[in-house]
């Protein structure tokens, strides 16, 4: 019975060991992962803005409404992983090389989110008042 156990021992400690290795491995790795995921994330998202956004013209005022709905959904779930996007820390990049590219990378989807943001809300505004913002223009 002794050995039995013994023998039951080692397999669970082998079964823990085999599951546990690989994890502290891709560890390190991890926080890159998450990083790339993020940016696919959020170009999956500004795409989908992009295309409800020129869709939006040519809706109905019902469509409309339902747009700049999806929109919103669209903006609620993006803006807080681009804010979590852009606070990646310089002491995450093994090389200043690697920092400088991500720091363009980080600006060109921040400005396109912007660019986005701007349109959504000079959309939201155009439904809202009948009116035109500035008289006379």
């Amino acid at each position: 019975m002794t050995n039995f156990t013994r023998l039951m021992g080692l397999i669970l400690a082998w079964t823990a060991l085999t599951f546990c290795l690989p994890s502290i491995a891709s560890e390190k790795h991890n926080h890159s992962a998450t990083h790339s995921d993020a940016l696919l994330f959020l170009l999956t998202h500004k795409i989908a803005l992009k295309k409800l956004q020129s869709q939006f013209e040519d809706a109905s005022p019902n469509e409309r409404k339902t747009n700049l709905n999806a929109q919103k959904k669209h903006l609620e779930k993006a803006l807080p992983v681009l804010n979590g996007y852009m606070a990646r820390p310089e002491s995450r990049y093994p090389n200043m090389q690697m920092y400088h590219e991500s720091l363009k990378s980080r600006g060109a989807i921040l400005a396109d989110f912007s660019v986005l943001i701007g349109h959504y809300f000079r959309l939201n505004t155009n439904l809202l008042s009948p009116t035109p913002a500035i008289p006379n223009h």
